[in-house]
């Protein structure tokens, strides 16, 4: 609106000016007065006309965004309504769920219960009877000395056998009822470790519902945002210092340095990326501060994906992802980090390999493993060097060096392929011992080619650190903070 209110000054100006030039004219020759007028005249309504235009092109240009925007909203609103209504219905199932494994536990404690009253009562009748038996006994014999005709000699031996067959009997039965509940109680611990498993499974599932959740309005919010001010689109030098962005930690050394330990899903911006990104922060292992870019848990997402996913990453935040090619670029050009990887097999053993440094390069360089540090420390061995300094390949984009083949294709994922490789945490989710070698999510230093791992996690730090001890005042307030919450 500023630049149409200067080109009508602008214009008034010069019908200003050639107004005195067509007085002084007209007094110098008064026959061209008329003529001088209408061309003025004609040249004002042309750009008026040309004004005009220009503003309905301009009314027609913020119609469009604010029609844009409006359909934004409603969108972000009819996403935000469908995930209150999945929130809401999985916690109804969840609540479901908890109930009947309530109701199991509680009919299995009162099935033991009456199980081992039963076996305490049949003991109870057994020890009587058999104290009985054994006074009956020995009332036969308090009169050894006395004679006894043979015949009733030989009824109290028949007697005898008879009570010690049935004393023997009722042992045998006695040891059948033992392993039978013996093996009622085994039944029962196995239920038990399945419930706990199912409400573990549940718990995590829940956590990652919401994650996901969160991350979905989160990135509705910013795609709104960056609709509804378009101007900013084409000026990302305009989110500087001082900005709310630009706050933010850039990785999750910095998170943790905000005082921030709790392992979990956080929100930063790297020196370089034009918005912020989620990443989950490790704040456990090795002292914390750990950015994970990639992990695998349980085969939940496929990783044979194109470049385009892989650039970008994909997956689920909370659980099975890959943080994002473009990502890894920017969070590791602006420092130095330090690269750990730790893995898991179904047996439950862990080993872990760790590299003195790790960055990667952009996209013109094709995503290339532009440093790998030394070997470091790590009981699960060397599994990258084979890989430093090779292109990222995928399914439809192929950097390997395997002259005639297919590494990402033939070995399913995405990876620095050489040629092939010497890990391949990327690759399709097995479980454990598999027939093929160089198939699955393997570490060649660790079980083998033909074993598939059960977890795995890629994480960097920077390297060169310093962790603020907090002091008692800061404590206190962060206790105080959080016990408000």
């Amino acid at each position: 609106m500023k630049t149409l209110y200067l080109k009508f000054f602008i214009i008034i100006g010069i019908c200003f000016v050639i107004t005195e030039q067509q007085n002084s004219t007209e007094r110098a020759q008064p026959g061209r007065r008329d003529s001088n007028v209408m061309n003025a005249i004609q040249q004002i309504q042309l750009q008026l006309n040309s004004l005009e235009t220009e503003s309905q092109r301009h009314s027609a240009k913020i119609q469009d965004i604010l029609r844009a925007t409006t359909r934004l909203e409603s969108q972000r609103q009819e996403f935000i309504g469908i995930l209150d209504r999945s929130e809401s219905h999985i916690s109804q199932r969840l609540e479901d769920v908890k109930g009947d494994v309530r109701k199991q536990i509680t009919t299995i404690q009162d099935i033991i219960r009456e199980d081992v009253d039963k076996i305490q009562q049949n003991q109870l009748l057994t020890k009587i009877w058999m104290e009985e038996q054994v006074q009956n006994i020995g009332r036969n014999f308090i009169s050894r000395s006395e004679p006894f005709p043979d015949p009733l000699i030989s009824l109290a031996n028949t007697d005898i056998l008879t009570n010690l067959q049935i004393l023997q009997s009722t042992l045998q039965g006695l040891r059948r009822m033992a392993d039978t509940l013996q093996s009622s109680i085994n039944i029962v611990k196995a239920n038990l470790t399945d419930l706990a498993n199912v409400t573990r499974s549940i718990s995590n599932y829940e956590k990652e519902s919401l994650v996901s959740k969160s991350y979905l309005q989160s990135s509705l919010l910013t795609l709104t945002d960056e609709k509804a001010d378009p101007f900013l689109n084409g000026c990302p030098s305009l989110l500087k210092e001082g900005s709310v962005d630009a706050k933010l930690p850039r990785d999750c050394f910095e998170v943790q340095r905000d005082l921030k330990n709790e392992t979990g899903v956080y929100r930063i911006q790297p020196d370089y990326a034009r918005r912020p990104i989620f990443v989950f922060c490790d704040m456990e292992t090795d002292g914390g501060g750990w950015t994970v870019f990639q992990r695998r848990k349980d085969g939940s997402i496929d990783f044979l994906r194109q470049w385009k996913d892989y650039k970008y990453g994909f997956g689920n935040i909370g659980g099975e992802f890959w943080l994002g090619n473009e990502n890894l670029y920017l969070i590791t050009h602006q420092d130095l980090y330090e690269l750990r990887v730790d893995l898991e097999d179904f047996d439950g053993g862990k080993g872990f390999a760790l590299y003195d440094g790790f960055a990667v390069g952009s996209e013109k360089e094709k995503y290339i493993l532009k440093f790998l540090g030394p070997f470091k420390a790590g009981d699960a061995g060397d599994g990258m060097s084979y890989h430093a300094s090779i292109p990222f390949s995928t399914i439809d984009i192929d950097h390997d060096f395997w002259e005639g083949g297919h590494c990402a294709k033939d070995h399913t994922g995405g990876w620095w392929y050489n040629q092939c490789e010497a890990s391949n945490l990327n690759g399709k989710y097995l479980n454990g011992l598999n027939p093929h070698e160089y198939q699955g999510v393997y570490w060649h230093e660790w079980h083998g080619p033909n074993y598939s791992l059960m977890s795995t996690k890629m994480m960097i730090r920077p390297k060169f650190r310093e962790v603020p001890k907090p002091t008692t005042e800061v404590q206190e307030t962060h206790t105080t903070n959080a016990g408000s919450k």
